[in-house]
């Protein structure tokens, strides 16, 4: 499990209780978390993360934009999303409707 957060609780109780509790399921903390969840956020910890199997499960500890951009990463591991700025052209050329495959479950 990836913990993600914001710089203002990344040494907060609640965080470290919450990774306490995760143990050795908890495989990194990414902190980096802005309001508004700017992609450059969810690329930064897309590409600098242990986490890349479509297996890993994302927990937000936050409000709204850490929320938001957990779900955005958990999406990315689960498609596979390697190229943000790729996936991002390819939906402005197919008119915003890309294909995507449904995810099994």
């Amino acid at each position: 499990m990836l913990l993600l957060t914001t710089r203002s609780l990344t040494d907060s109780r609640l965080v470290r209780e919450v990774t306490s509790a995760l143990g050795d399921r908890c495989v990194g903390k990414f902190s980096a978390i802005s309001a508004h969840s700017p992609r450059e956020a969810v690329d930064r910890r897309r590409r600098g993360s242990r986490a890349r199997s479509t297996r890993t499960t994302c927990c937000a500890v936050g409000g709204g934009s850490v929320v938001d951009a957990t779900k955005t990463m958990q999406i990315a591991l689960w498609r596979g999303v390697r190229d943000v700025d790729e996936r991002c052209r390819r939906w402005r050329q197919s008119g915003g409707t890309a294909p995507l495959t449904p995810l099994d479950g």
